[in-house]
């Protein structure tokens, strides 16, 4: 008599702040491999669940409404769902911003990962925990590739709050030997990017010119360079990771920077416009303390991973274009 094989249970993923660009995309990464998924959100409002619809994948997420700075709230649902993986993509997501409302950026991105942090290990139930962290951690990286082991100059209240999650992280893995890992994403990229990134203001620039329904763009510093990659094949590097024998932090970007005023022409050119016709430079939205380069070493992922980034410099911005433009069709 034949034995019947075991069912594999499904495995199940709480993912904190689903409802943004990068929550969103790894729900629909993990539905595509078969988790069961819960998702967390302050908001209770159709509005803030946009990514969500677009995605076509709301009806298969149980969402839950609280604050991850609600310890209490927190502690009761991971230890009702009792989760295989956390991935954390909550808190304040803009360094501009950052400098209006330190409190709330720190609140939201250093004493929610302490709370996490903190629940994982009182209920001991062998959790893992991704970490979403920045490359912002760095500060400027001055020409010299950001390799794991360099040194953090975060120059942002947004950095520093970063880099602060980025060793709390660090030092619960290693005091209390929990699966605890820090994805360090560099510039990311999608469709599903809110209209105050930079990016999403370029790509929506060039559609409304083209369709005449905006005559010019107003940037700031233009010369900074950055590491843009595709936002999608970051959340494969982060269930990777997740899904590791041992915990370890990682750089995930593309390992090719480009300046601003690259990606912007790339975009333009995609439109078939030409970004010296509409441009203007204002410098009132020059940041101060702004890094001018920031690159990266990904070699770590590379070999340790075999992750490698498909959509690198101009590629990113024409998939952004072409990606944001069906959606809006």
């Amino acid at each position: 008599m034949t034995t019947p094989a075991k069912k594999t249970k499904n495995k199940t993923a709480l993912i904190l702040g689903i409802t943004g660009q990068d929550g969103a995309l790894m729900a629909n990464f993990l539905l595509k491999k078969s988790y069961n998924v819960f998702g967390q959100s302050r908001l209770k409002d159709t509005n803030n669940l946009i990514n969500l619809n677009l995605l076509k994948i709301l009806s298969q997420i149980n969402l839950k409404y609280f604050s991850v700075l609600d310890r209490t709230q927190l502690f009761k649902v991971i230890s009702e769902i009792k989760p295989d993986e956390i991935y954390n993509f909550s808190g304040q997501s803009s360094v501009g911003k950052s400098y209006e409302i330190p409190t709330e950026t720190s609140e939201s991105i250093e004493l929610a990962s302490k709370n996490i942090l903190e629940v994982i290990k009182d209920l001991d139930l062998g959790i893992k925990f991704f970490n979403a962290g920045s490359g912002e951690c760095f500060g400027n990286t001055n020409g010299v590739p950001a390799n794991e082991e360099t040194c953090l100059r975060p120059i942002s209240p947004y950095a520093v709050c970063k880099a602060n999650a980025l060793n709390l992280t660090s030092l619960y893995r290693e005091k209390y030997n929990l699966f605890a890992c820090t994805g360090i994403f560099f510039n990311h990229e999608s469709q599903f990017r809110k209209k105050n990134f930079v990016t999403m203001k370029i790509v929506d620039a060039a559609i409304k010119i083209k369709n005449d329904t905006k005559s010019k763009i107003t940037l700031g510093n233009i010369e900074v360079s950055r590491d843009w990659g595709w936002a999608e094949e970051y959340m494969e590097a982060a269930w990777l990771m997740i899904n590791r024998k041992s915990a370890e932090d990682f750089i995930i970007a593309t390992g090719v920077s480009q300046s601003l005023k690259d990606f912007a022409k790339d975009v333009f050119l995609e439109a078939g416009l030409n970004l010296n016709e509409y441009l203007e430079i204002e410098k009132s939205l020059f940041r101060k303390n702004e890094p001018t380069t920031q690159l990266a070493d990904i070699s770590k992922a590379k070999k340790l991973l075999s992750w490698n980034p498909k959509y690198i410099g101009k590629y990113v911005a024409k998939k952004m274009y072409h990606e944001t433009c069906a959606l809006k069709s």
